[in-house]
């Protein structure tokens, strides 16, 4: 039996979903994607409730993902985890949040920087960060096996794929992240995507029309 809840919150005009996962044993907590100003009064209310913020975990540092890491850190004292290619790439990006005319705070002020493969213990799980570039290059799937979870972002939706039109996206490299790695995953593996509703890497395998696993 789990002792993980899974909370997920769409948040923002692009409606991003913003996932909090609480250890129930511990009652530590990880929030993923703070894309707007609503992942502030989640954390106060958290905080409120005896739920220590441990993580804050990006999966790619678009504005509608990152917005509010910043902020919600400063609430909680969390550790905002990026991957190591965010560096190159992070102010472009809020420079089209700018552009787009969206609402973000500032930009985080220090955060650890994390490879693909990196493992991050919660509780009694494991979660492996997994590099899965192409929507941008900074992106990362967050997996555990025992769970039987991964969260992919704005790479792989029910459906459908990120685009890989924005700056610094990669088609070539969006398929081969979701064809090798993420299709390399259980199929019975439910998948939270950055928007949308849940699915399994199965039904993606099986009727994904925009990236097709190997072999069929």
């Amino acid at each position: 039996m789990s002792s993980l809840e899974i909370h997920s919150h769409i948040i923002g005009p692009l409606q991003t979903n913003c996932y909090v996962i609480i250890d129930k044993a511990t009652t530590d907590a990880i929030m993923i994607d703070p894309g707007y100003l609503t992942a502030i009064d989640l954390a106060t209310k958290l905080a409120k409730s005896g739920v220590v913020l441990k993580y804050i975990i990006i999966t790619h540092t678009h504005p509608d993902h990152l917005g509010w890491a910043e902020e919600v850190a400063k609430v909680s004292e969390a550790e905002i985890i990026l991957h190591e290619n965010s560096e190159a790439v992070i102010d472009t990006y809020m420079e089209l949040a700018r552009n787009w005319g969206l609402p973000v705070g500032d930009k985080p002020s220090n955060w650890k920087s994390v490879k693909g493969k990196t493992s991050l213990h919660f509780g009694s799980a494991t979660f492996k960060i997994l590099h899965t570039p192409g929507h941008s290059p900074d992106s990362i799937s967050i997996y555990s096996k025992k769970e039987n979870i991964v969260f992919t972002g704005d790479t792989l939706f029910q459906s459908s794929v990120g685009r890989a039109d924005l700056p610094f996206g990669d088609w070539s490299q969006l398929v081969t992240s979701i064809s090798d790695v993420l299709y390399n995953l259980p199929d019975d593996t439910v998948v939270y995507p950055g928007h949308g509703p849940r699915t399994t890497i199965g039904v993606e395998k099986r009727e994904n029309m925009f990236v097709r696993a190997k072999g069929t």
